[in-house]
């Protein structure tokens, strides 16, 4: 992995499109991560300094079977509009993504003795209002709940989409990932906004929460 997922900022929602995010529960895939292009992508801290962001795909593999170099091995919790997927964390990767939140929420169920645990990516917009977005989040939470237990740890949009205590403009979106430290998974989310300049996508970042 070229850079610590902790401390940067990095895009992974293309996985959205590929066939890795049909399927709930897939196993772990060889992924690679490089620099986005600075022509269409790039990321300051909410008080404007530069900072790195970095795309995440999945590796494909060279003629023979030859791994591209940076590869590294990561699980994808899938997404899907009205949906809740998951996917169960072994420690066969160190890694954890999925796709970008902006009213989903996420769920963390119970880890077993070895480690593993199963993580979950709930969406309901089906349930969303014009005048409340407060049906479609008890409907994740019932769904989550229901697939990971009672005492599951959620990440729900009240916990990530305002920019502060003082703005309470719901506008900041969520990237989720999970970051295996022995045989324990931990797991942060990058809460940040995306403006548009033309062609090119800048991601303004407002800090990194921890959710277990």
């Amino acid at each position: 992995m070229p850079f610590d997922p902790r401390t940067h900022m990095f895009m992974c929602d293309n996985f959205v499109a590929s066939g890795v995010n049909k399927h709930d529960d897939s196993a772990r895939i060889p992924m690679v991560a490089t620099l986005a292009d600075p022509t269409f992508y790039f990321c300051v801290t909410k008080s404007g300094k530069p900072m790195d962001i970095y795309e995440i795909r999945e590796a494909q593999m060279a003629p023979g079977g030859q791994a591209p170099n940076g590869v590294f091995m990561g699980y994808w919790c899938p997404y899907d509009i009205d949906r809740t997927r998951y996917v169960t964390l072994s420690g066969a990767a160190d890694y954890m993504f999925t796709a970008t939140m902006d009213g989903c929420s996420f769920g963390i169920g119970a880890a077993a003795k070895d480690g593993t645990v199963t993580v979950s990516h709930s969406n309901s917009a089906k349930d969303d209002t014009p005048t409340s977005h407060k049906p479609m989040i008890a409907a994740q939470k019932i769904s989550l709940r229901s697939l990971l237990g009672a005492k599951s740890k959620l990440f729900q949009p009240g916990d990530y989409r305002t920019r502060g205590f003082l703005n309470k403009k719901a506008d900041v979106s969520a990237m989720t990932f999970g970051v295996k430290s022995g045989k324990s998974w931990r797991f942060y989310s990058h809460r940040f906004r995306k403006t548009y300049a033309g062609m090119a996508v800048q991601y303004i970042y407002y800090e990194t929460v921890k959710l277990n």
